[in-house]
């Protein structure tokens, strides 16, 4: 994709209702896919810290606030826990081995781990700061 089309696909997810942000890392997740960015968008060990407000303005996320179901309590739980808590990447190979905008948190210490998309996940310094 060629930098115009980029604002254009862009710029086209805004009207619909994504920010700038949410935007920007759907393209730069497209071009990923196809193979148009080689790098992956975080590497092991990449200090990130939860993009609470996407997270909790998700549709599927409002939808289950109020649910019953244990695992679905468990994740708003962890959600609402960690909002401001800086985790390092991890790469789960067994399950995701080709699928590096998928990460799992290191910190995370159940038995089975979350899974997370890059998209979710806000990279940071080593001060916390988002870079």
């Amino acid at each position: 994709m060629n930098r115009e089309q980029r604002r254009n696909a862009e710029k086209k997810l805004r009207s619909r209702g994504f920010t700038k942000t949410q935007a920007k890392k759907i393209v730069a997740f497209e071009d990923y896919k196809q193979g148009l960015i080689v790098e992956a968008p975080l590497k092991e060990g990449d200090l990130v810290k939860l993009n609470y407000d996407i997270i909790t303005s998700s549709e599927s996320y409002v939808a289950n606030k109020d649910s019953e179901e244990a695992h679905v309590q468990e994740y708003h739980r962890f959600v609402e826990d960690n909002k401001d808590a800086v985790f390092h990447v991890e790469f789960d190979t067994t399950k995701m081995r080709d699928e590096p905008y998928v990460v799992c948190l290191r910190e995370d210490q159940r038995e089975r781990k979350w899974l997370w998309f890059f998209g979710d996940l806000v990279k940071v310094s080593e001060e916390g700061e988002e870079s």
